[in-house]
This record gives C-alpha cells, structure tokens and sequence, in this order.
C-alpha cells in the first residue's frame, strides 16, 4: 500500500468531517463585501481606493461597497461582477443589511 495514502487520506477525512459538521454560513459573512482594485491594490471601500487613486485612473470595484465616498478627482469606476462577492453595487447605505435568523 502507498504510505503516502495511508498519511494523507486520514488527514483528508478528517477535514472533511470536520467542515461538514462546522459549516455554517458565516464564512460567506466573514469575507468583506466589497474590494476596489486601484492600480494593482486592493481597498476594503471605495473611499480609500479614490484617495490612493491618480486623476485619470480607473477603479473596479467588486462586490457590494456600502458607505458615502467623496470623489474631488476625474476617475472611472467600473463594475465587475464574480461568484464570491456577486454583482458589483455602490450602495450609499452606512453597513450591510443584517439577516434574520
């Protein structure tokens, strides 16, 4: 028998049971609804993202950004759209909304 079956094989179920028996929505919950990709950096919200930006740059933003921000420069801000944060949205509202258990 292949000893290295005998050492990974184990390891695997065990995280396996482990993340069947721990799996709980929240990890969904713990990644931040929002990135803006400015010049290769990756900002939590878009505020920071325009600060950092140039005049002239293009921001994408990717996910749901909530929160006002203050553009004062020329910058284009596109939207992409991925399976983890969803469909790209500028939300002016201050938080996520929260979910009923």
């Amino acid at each position: 028998m292949d000893c290295r079956r005998l050492v990974c094989w184990p390891g695997l179920t065990g995280l396996a049971m482990l993340g069947a028996l721990a799996f709980v929505p929240v990890a969904a919950e713990a990644s931040p609804p929002c990135t803006v990709v400015a010049g290769g950096v990756r900002y939590p919200t878009l505020q920071p993202a325009v600060e950092a930006a140039a005049a002239g740059s293009t921001l994408t933003v990717e996910g749901t950004c909530y929160g006002d921000a203050s553009i004062s420069k020329q910058v284009r801000i596109v939207g992409r759209s991925n399976r983890r944060l969803g469909q790209a949205t500028l939300n002016g509202g201050t938080a996520p909304p929260t979910r009923a258990a």
